[in-house]
């Protein structure tokens, strides 16, 4: 028995060994079509290895795939294929047939109609006089690993290489290739590029892709390719099977604009694409199959407004997310041919929006506790949709009233192609429309490409990201990137534009919000432009503008522009413009830094300007400000304007570095900007204020002033004076165009302590100011805190805290002082100490500051400087009160550190310097001990510490205690035995004391 197993078990081994023997075969064929008479029974089941010589047709290439079962490796190189006609071939579906000559028959190594082909073969020589190699000839064949191509191949056919999972990575295409049909490389896992010479005259290759010469059409992404693709923007044919499996790549794919066809196949799946799939308007047609398994994209949005054709249903088959279409469109889409299918699938953007709308928010409920989150452009149009459309979608109940949105990522509305119709329309102010009655939290994202393009014979237009809000509305935290852009236009009477980059028409609160972009209006009637809001019956705080603002149209009614409000019935605070501001062509043009015209009796706070304000044209009277266009009423206090005011034209014009006209009181404020003005009639123009009608104190100018109107009346301070106070009141500088210019230019002066310039010492009082040594936050813009402080002598009360000084406040507002409450400078109680150092050792430098009830958030920046030459450089890695260098070597020897410690809240900064360390290099020998003894029984290490504090101690001690350098008690540990460890790690970076009985010691925390 055992012997009979043991036979059994050697026929098996032996015939294992037989069947993976290499058998080499070479016949050299005379003739064409007999290969198959040339080869034994057992030759055919065993050759391995084929060289084959002379003439061979399509016949001999099915006797090589069919009957010849372990073939591997195939030299064809000294071969002449022949032309067939026949029914002996290769091709399966039809018995009769026309093989060319030079070319590998179809199918030629194609076992049958499925993905299967030869797969035993791995090699392959090709003929030298080859041509062609045909349609699907190793289809199939994923055992295929090395294969070249002659220099006489020009044509490689449909599928040949499909499936052919083996091939080599790099897939080279020569010069002299000049065809490459479908599918030629499809679904071939192993290949990861392609590299086409750039010889050859109809292809080429972008990172790996196939194109055709100049990348219009894509031909094959190689299935092997990982990661993300992007497509040139020159593309405009996705070709059929071109991304075909590409399962590996991944992310978001962008199809570029000039794209107008996606054949059958395209990105079947593709599941490693995610994101939204935006289908351009230039698209004309979508093959079947094009998108079927793409279960990785999160929405189709297309773009056309007239439905592109589909080849058949299945082209979205396999998926289950929304497909977005135009609203206005959104019918044709349901009756289009092969469409219909996908009608449950389809949402529809509103008509106040080109783009494409989701179907619901990111998340939350709309409470205050869990807002609605908007995270890209679909939600933000999805938002508008339910507040502009609330008549339609929630039967007259306004969406918006009491609930919280919040944007959780940057919004790119895609203009200027696509309009954005801001949230809350409304056809009048007097009307109880669409309002936006919510809060609403831009999360400090960026609005990127809004673009707001309205023109009207109608209605009121209100242009905006916002058009009109109510009295409950909270907008903040938003910011408009400089690629956005507002306009808006009316051509008929008793009709307004309201234009502003965050808001048309403000009732609520607007705070922390920043416009880069552009806001133009024109009408034949009024209109109010605003970086911020176009006209303003609530509150803007904390707002800022940096781009172009203009007003302009018909010479009919007036036109009024501000950097931040057009016009202005509320209330503006801490906000500042340096954009250009124009006003023009109105019968009355008023144009302001920050407010075009101000019509209320509450103040504008804490505000500058460093744009350039202008008015030209014009037919009755032009007002321009550096702070208000005109001031009707209400207070400007603790304002500032440097930027250059100008006025052009025929009409008469009132000029004043904050206001022309002052009807309410202008306090703490100053005008550093030159102001010119020509026109052939009556002007006025003051440094402070054109006229005053109220109250100007506290306040300086040293902008030149050039008025060439022939009735010009000019004043360093203000040009006419109707017996109202002026008080504590200086100008730096008397260059006008008529030297002979005082503070006032009519009028009388009233009040006390009225300064002039020739009692005035700008260098004495200038003097004292605490200064950094190259410290670039300081200079003549800091300075003027103490000339200011001077005349200073009472609180400006207002609603609020009072103010009580002028700050230099370096790293907010421009650098411009504001008035407000001062802070501490810090006070450094533990200064930097110098030391010695060997080679290839770390130091510590320290500093500690002294915490007060002024200090705010404080702020450490280490700086460096070598060879005692004066210039100090940051020390980027080193914000924190502790700074560790490491590997010091000779070449840092005499190296200065120094801590700039910055003190800084709500805005407000001040800031001083430590005392320099000097490093010193040492060439002895090292003997640096990382513990610490205390009285010879007790020790402490590592120190400096990370994580971990050892203590060796005497049995009879008891507790251990580690305070921060101002005394509080952080960590108390009971001592078991004489050897102990803490933990540390909690503790910030810094110095502490740690106590051990009655001894005390410092250490350090890294």
């Amino acid at each position: 028995m055992k012997k009979s197993y043991c036979i059994f078990l050697l026929t098996c081994l032996l015939n294992i060994v037989i069947s993976e023997a290499q058998v080499s075969k070479t016949i050299d064929m005379t003739t064409a079509g007999i290969l198959a008479t040339l080869l034994t029974p057992a030759e055919l089941n065993s050759v391995t290895d084929l060289t084959v010589t002379g003439n061979i047709d399509a016949r001999d290439f099915k006797c090589m795939r069919d009957d010849m079962k372990v073939l591997k490796t195939l030299d064809m190189s000294g071969v002449i294929i022949r032309a067939y006609n026949g029914e002996g071939g290769t091709y399966h579906y039809q018995n009769s047939y026309n093989y060319p000559a030079n070319e590998t028959p179809v199918m030629a190594f194609h076992i049958d109609g499925s993905t299967v082909g030869k797969t035993s073969l791995e090699t392959v020589i090709l003929p030298t006089s080859i041509s062609t190699i045909g349609q699907m000839s190793f289809y199939g064949c994923n055992q295929l690993k090395n294969i070249s191509f002659p220099s006489n191949i020009t044509s490689i056919g449909y599928y040949a290489f499909c499936y052919c999972h083996s091939l080599p990575a790099t897939m080279n295409i020569g010069s002299g290739i000049q065809t490459i049909n479908q599918g030629a490389f499809g679904n071939c896992n192993g290949i990861t590029a392609f590299v086409v010479s750039n010889n050859n005259p109809n292809y080429s290759s972008v990172d790996g892709i196939l194109y055709d010469k100049y990348q219009s059409t894509v031909l094959q992404c190689p299935c092997g390719k990982t990661g993300t693709v992007q497509l040139p923007s020159s593309l405009t044919v996705i070709g059929n099977s071109s991304f075909r499996e590409c399962t590996h790549i991944t992310g978001e794919i962008t199809i570029p604009d000039n794209v107008y066809r996606i054949d059958d196949y395209a990105f079947m799946s593709c599941s490693g694409l995610t994101g939204d799939l935006i289908l351009p308007e230039n698209i004309t047609y979508i093959g079947g199959w094009t998108f079927f398994e793409c279960t990785g994209f999160s929405k189709f949005v297309l773009k056309s407004t007239t439905p592109p054709a589909l080849n058949y249903t299945y082209c979205f088959y396999g998926t289950t997310v929304p497909i977005y279409v135009p609203a206005s469109s959104i019918d044709n889409y349901k009756s289009a041919t092969e469409w219909s299918e996908y009608s449950s699938r389809f949402v529809g953007a509103g008509s106040y929006y080109s783009g494409y709308m989701a179907s619901s928010f990111a998340g939350g409920d709309g409470t205050s506790g869990n807002p609605y989150q908007i995270s890209n452009a679909g939600e933000f149009a999805l938002l508008a949709y339910l507040v502009n459309d609330m008549s339609n979608s929630n039967s007259g109940i306004n969406y918006s009233n009491n609930k919280y949105f919040v944007v959780t990522a940057n919004i790119d509305l895609g203009g200027p192609t696509i309009k954005w119709s801001p949230i809350g329309h409304i056809e009048s102010e007097w009307t109880n429309d669409n309002k936006f009655e919510g809060n609403f939290d831009g999360g400090n994202f960026e609005i990127i490409n809004l673009c707001v393009d309205i023109s009207s014979d109608n209605t009121n237009v209100y242009g905006g990201l916002f058009g009109y809000t109510s009295t409950n509305s909270v907008i903040k935290n938003v910011t408009l990137n400089t690629n956005s852009s507002v306009k808006t236009q009316n051509t008929k009477i008793q009709r307004y534009t309201y234009s502003g980059g965050i808001c048309a028409f403000n009732n609520g609160l607007i705070e922390n919000c920043f416009n880069h972009g552009t806001v133009y209006s024109w009408t034949f009637d009024s209109n109010y432009t605003g970086g911020i809001a176009g006209y303003n019956k609530g509150r803007v705080i904390n707002c800022y503008n940096t781009n172009t603002i203009e007003s302009t149209g018909s010479l009919a009614c007036d036109k009024n522009a501000g950097g931040i409000i057009g016009f202005n019935e509320g209330y503006a605070k801490s906000c500042y413009n340096n954009g250009a501001v124009n006003a023009y062509d109105g019968i009355y043009n008023s144009a302001g830094g920050i407010v075009g015209y101000s019509w209320s009796s509450q103040n504008i706070e804490n505000c500058y300007n460093s744009g350039a304000v202008s008015i030209w044209g014009g037919s009755w009277s032009n007002y321009v400000g550096g702070i208000v266009g005109y001031l009707s009423m209400g207070n400007v206090i603790n304002g500032a304007n440097v930027g250059n005011l100008y006025i052009t034209g025929n009409a008469p014009c009132y000029i004043g570095g904050i206001t022309s006209r002052a009807q309410g009181k202008i306090l703490n404020c100053y005008n550093k900007g030159n102001l010119s003005c020509t026109n052939i009639y009556g002007s006025r123009m003051g440094g402070i204020a054109a006229e005053c009608l109220n109250s100007i104190q506290n306040c300086y100018s040293s902008g030149l002033l050039y008025n060439s109107s022939p009735y010009a009346t000019t004043g360093n301070i203000t040009a006419e004076n109707s017996g109202s106070e002026i008080k504590n009141c200086y100008a730096f500088s008397t260059q006008t165009i008529n030297n002979t210019v005082n503070l006032i230019g009519s009028g009388t002066i009233t009040g006390s302590a009225v300064k002039n310039n020739s009692t005035f010492d700008l260098n004495s009082i200038l003097k004292e100011q605490v200064l950094i040594e190259n410290d670039n936050s300081t200079g003549y813009q800091n300075l003027l805190t103490n000339a200011l402080n001077k005349w200073v002598s009472v609180n400006v009360s207002t609603s609020e805290t009072p103010y009580n000084t002028w700050l230099s406040v370096n790293n907010y507002d421009h650098g411009f002082p504001i008035f407000g409450t001062p802070l501490d400078i810090p006070e450094i109680v533990s200064q930097p100490q110098s030391q010695t150092y060997f080679s290839g050792e770390s130091k510590t430098v320290f500093i500690s500051v002294k915490k007060t009830t002024q200090t705010g958030n404080l702020l450490y920046q280490w700086q460096k400087s070598l060879n005692d030459n004066g210039v100090w450089t940051d020390i980027s890695s080193a914000t924190d009160s502790v700074y560790i260098i490491e590997n010091l070597t000779s070449e840092f020897d005499g190296l200065q550190l120094r801590c700039i410690v910055t003190n800084i809240k709500s805005g407000v900064v001040s800031k001083t310097g430590s005392l320099p360390a000097r490093l010193t290099y040492s060439t002895g020998i090292s003997t640096s001990l990382p513990n610490r003894e205390l009285n010879g029984e007790i020790q402490i290490y590592p120190n400096p510490v990370k994580t971990t504090l050892y203590l060796k101690t005497p049995e009879k001690a008891g507790k251990v205690i580690i305070f921060d350098l101002a005394g509080v008690k952080l960590i108390e540990s009971q001592i078991s035995n004489n050897e102990n460890k803490i933990d540390v790690s909690r503790l910030r970076k810094g110095i502490y004391n740690i106590q051990i009985e009655n001894q005390v010691i410092k250490f350090i925390k890294e």
